[in-house]
């Protein structure tokens, strides 16, 4: 008798044990507030050290790592402590959202989170489920001042919510009927035609779109953007030679808007000097710009520039004379980044 009380007193013990632990392990779900996004920063100090449940649109650029309403009803943007793990789900285009459970973290008066303390809200992310791609399309037609089709125009689009410019999406280039698409995750874009700089095929100024565009998943606008007048074309003739004067064949030149380098910020156009060290470069006659050329020989950077006022009209071949220097290998780095896609090579 004795044996079987005791039998059944363990029994019961294991099964509370259980019970126990099944309980520590649910009190966090249990716990869990199911809210949005818009109504944490709406009211943040509400939300302060809750364990959340929360649809979230991940948010991903330099220096920039948070999550925003994917339904896009509010544009704030909540720091993320964490990197969400979207499994074998891969997109190109548009953003990836997830359901996320973390904790909340609000920064009141004092220094906010994340880099440079640019979040006043942040979530301590615990899990991400169920993830999905959030996708807005973004088309057009771009034309010029005569009505006619524009092609190899930059069209790109910035969302440029909150914090600034969350996302920048990879230029789309008109093509020759002038028309561009852009996949964009949901937000309130900028869009704007040629923002770097204009090329030889696409002559036209920097044009902004007016006003911004709200994206929502699976959403499609259409657009039609008519340019100012473009540039006026111009022959640069250069001709690159050696430190002995001798020429200098297969040196890359480049031509960008600014009157000095460090003013230019994109070079729209790469040329290449033929055999004799010789190359024509178009310009445009109303901008300042800077022509520079580069070039590696037996594992040292040679380079030159040259400046050209808006006002002048280059007949005679400006010789530049490469000089050895190590700031070429920064400014050749420079470079490598700032060709937009739009632009066109030239090999004469």
């Amino acid at each position: 008798m004795i044996d079987q009380i005791m039998e059944e007193i363990v029994t019961h013990t294991k099964r509370l044990a259980s019970l126990l632990v099944f309980l520590v392990l649910a009190i966090p779900a249990f716990a869990q507030t199911s809210t949005t996004i818009c109504a944490i920063t709406d009211d943040p100090s509400l939300f302060d050290g809750q364990l959340v449940r929360i649809r979230a649109l991940w948010v991903e650029g330099f220096e920039v790592n948070g999550i925003r309403d994917p339904d896009v009803n509010c544009f704030d943007v909540i720091g993320l402590d964490g990197q969400p793990e979207f499994g074998a789900i891969k997109n190109s285009n548009g953003g990836m959202a997830a359901t996320m459970i973390g904790r909340i973290r609000y920064a009141g008066t004092g220094y906010g989170f994340g880099h440079r303390n640019q979040y006043r809200i942040s979530l301590e992310l615990q899990s991400v489920s169920d993830p999905y791609v959030v996708v807005g399309t973004i088309t057009g037609q771009v034309s010029g001042p005569d009505g006619r089709p524009v092609a190899g125009a930059e069209v790109t689009a910035e969302n440029r919510d909150s914090i600034g410019p969350l996302y920048d999406e990879t230029p789309s280039c008109t093509d020759e009927k002038g028309k561009f698409t852009l996949a964009v995750p949901p937000g309130n874009y900028e869009v704007a035609v040629n923002p770097d700089s204009a090329t030889s095929s696409a002559p036209f100024p920097t044009t902004q779109v007016p006003g911004r565009l709200l994206i929502r998943d699976k959403e499609r606008k259409e657009l039609s953007v008519t340019l100012a007048n473009p540039y006026t074309l111009q022959k640069i003739p250069v001709k690159v030679v050696w430190p002995n004067g001798s020429p200098a064949p297969g040196v890359e030149v480049a031509i960008g808007d600014g009157s000095d380098l460090e003013a230019v910020d994109t070079w729209p156009d790469l040329f290449r000097t033929n055999q004799s060290g010789v190359v024509d470069l178009i310009g445009f006659h109303e901008r300042d710009q800077t022509v520079f050329a580069h070039v590696w020989k037996r594992n040292n950077a040679y380079c030159a520039e040259f400046q050209i006022p808006s006002s002048s009209r280059p007949k005679e071949r400006t010789v530049l004379r490469l000089k050895k220097s190590r700031w070429c290998k920064r400014q050749q780095i420079f470079l490598s980044n700032l060709f937009p896609p739009c632009s066109v090579k030239h090999n004469p």
